[in-house]
């Protein structure tokens, strides 16, 4: 959410960008990316 408050992220969207945000994690014990199943586009931000 805060990612998606900032002056760039608000911009492109004003712009009608096809911006997306989504929520990862790499683990440093394994080496893998996790999905947080967390994704924001200017939709359902607003």
């Amino acid at each position: 959410q805060k990612i998606a408050r900032t002056a760039p992220v608000q911009r492109a969207w004003e712009d009608a960008k096809d911006l997306r945000i989504h929520g990862w994690i790499y683990r440093l014990d394994d080496g893998r990316i996790r999905d947080l199943d967390v994704s924001v586009d200017a939709e359902t931000f607003a």
